[in-house]
């Protein structure tokens, strides 16, 4: 099975967008270097293709808990368990040593690595095969080191640097595994209903900034394929991934040097680059989320509103204690990070963060924005 298509009969409406569908598919793979790239309607269906394809049911799978939901959305419907591994200590992605111990552990299938706030992955070099979520890193077109039977997921929902409607890409090196990408896609993948695409993107952004915990499953059309006006949406958005990575980084270099400026010493700013947000720690966040909205500044909702092994429907096994996890949900708030944000409206935020950090004095810890090295 070539394309996975071959099998739908040649009256389908998916014959009509396979053209679209593939065009998508060597644009990303161009734009992003990868020689194999597979579509899907959503990321969480492309993780949920990599774990049964790669890691089988029943298996467990390596994961840090301050993760979306919609990846344990995924690994619940593979039907694998998570095996939760801490956060590394002062940062946002799994711990290595952590992680790489617990994928060497009998009964253990695969491993899920996080590219989180746009903040680039730890690279693993291990037998079992990793999956690197790269769904929050879309904007920066360097990409992890994988072996044979690894994959990496971006994807182009709501909330996303890339984010149109709705679709996730699963890339990899070796045909071989990519062929079984795509016979799983094929025995799975429907025609979409025309003129529905605009009320899902409608109802996906709703849901994203509710600012709550998100729901634990796939949507009603998880197994839709788009419209072919909205594939040429796609292709439009992927075209202005370099234009919106520049735009970004000096969205970051504004809050960069307006914190700077009005938190003076209870701000500290390591190395940044591409961000898909603007994290920032404190000792209240939720008391300095009010005081913005208060201020008509709205915060973006949280990359993790609680963490997954916090869900009864993917409780699981704790691989040591999840303490950096918890302590990281529970004093990161997420500063507006929209494009086409005013530079006086990203001073107006910093100024709040300065006022508030100063009022609190030796309460607040400080503010940490992560990212990427530059």
């Amino acid at each position: 099975m070539a394309d996975g298509f071959d099998a739908v009969p040649k009256e389908s409406g998916l014959n009509f967008l396979k053209h679209s569908v593939l065009e998508l598919e060597r644009a990303f793979s161009q734009s992003f270097g990868f020689p194999e790239v597979v579509w899907f309607p959503y990321a969480r269906v492309a993780q949920c293709a990599f774990l049964e394809v790669s890691a089988g049911p029943n298996r467990r799978t390596v994961l840090s808990p301050f993760n979306g939901a919609a990846t344990g959305a995924a690994v619940r419907a593979a039907g694998c368990f998570p095996l939760y591994v801490d956060t590394e200590s002062g940062g946002y992605r799994e711990d290595r040593s952590a992680f790489e111990l617990a994928l060497a552990r009998d009964g253990v299938g695969a491993g899920i690595a996080i590219a989180p706030v746009g903040l680039l992955s730890h690279d693993y070099a291990v037998p079992k095969p990793v999956l690197y979520d790269y769904a929050l890193a879309g904007l920066n077109a360097t990409r992890p080191s994988l072996k044979p039977g690894d994959g990496v997921v971006y994807s182009m929902s709501p909330g996303k640097p890339l984010s149109v409607l709705r679709g996730g890409f699963l890339c990899g090196l070796d045909s071989q595994t990519a062929s079984r990408w795509r016979t799983w896609r094929a025995s799975k993948l429907v025609e979409g209903q025309s003129g529905k695409d605009f009320r899902q993107w409608l109802a996906l952004s709703l849901g994203y900034y509710a600012d709550k915990a998100a729901p634990v499953g796939f949507p009603k059309d998880w197994n839709e394929c788009l419209s072919a006006w909205a594939y040429a949406l796609c292709l439009r958005k992927l075209g202005q991934r370099e234009r919106l990575a520049k735009e970004r980084l000096e969205q970051v270099r504004l809050y960069d040097e307006a914190l700077r400026e009005y938190a003076g010493e209870g701000v500290t700013l390591p190395p940044v680059g591409v961000l898909s947000h603007y994290p920032i720690r404190v000792a209240d966040p939720f008391g300095l989320r009010a005081r913005l909205l208060s201020r008509g500044l709205s915060p973006r909702p949280p990359v993790v509103a609680q963490l997954l092994c916090d869900y009864p429907e993917l409780s699981g096994e704790a691989f040591g204690s999840l303490a950096n996890a918890r302590e990281l949900c529970r004093r990161t708030l997420h500063l507006p990070l929209e494009f086409g944000m005013s530079a006086s409206a990203q001073r107006s935020v910093a100024k709040e963060v300065g006022h508030w950090v100063r009022e609190r004095g030796t309460e607040a810890p400080g503010v940490f924005p992560l990212g990427v090295q530059a």
